[in-house]
């Protein structure tokens, strides 16, 4: 639904079961995030996201909140920057149907 927005986390926890929705992400554009080895508890979900090539980044703990707001942010900028470029367009075709330029 979401495509190159979306972005997922997969931290610290046993198995392979949040692979599928990484991949998911992944192959839609997104950007997956993993917890690294040293700062897991138990480094299976985020290890089997690692090794299968579709961690953007694989992060200790301590930078995970950091990274998620960067890119957070920088997604608000990009729809910000977005919604102003369609407004000017919108403004410019208005100008020509006018017959203002």
């Amino acid at each position: 639904m979401y495509g190159a927005a979306a972005l997922a986390l997969v931290m610290t926890g046993m198995g392979a079961d949040g692979l599928d929705g990484a991949r998911a992400v992944h192959e839609r554009g997104g950007v997956v995030l993993a917890q690294d080895e040293a700062s897991s508890a138990v480094w299976g979900m985020p290890a089997k996201v690692t090794e299968a090539g579709i961690a953007s980044a694989t992060l200790p703990l301590a930078e995970i909140a950091g990274a998620l707001k960067q890119r957070v942010d920088a997604g608000r900028l990009t729809k910000m920057d977005t919604a102003r470029h369609a407004a000017s367009a919108m403004a410019s075709r208005r100008e020509i149907n006018d017959g203002l330029l």
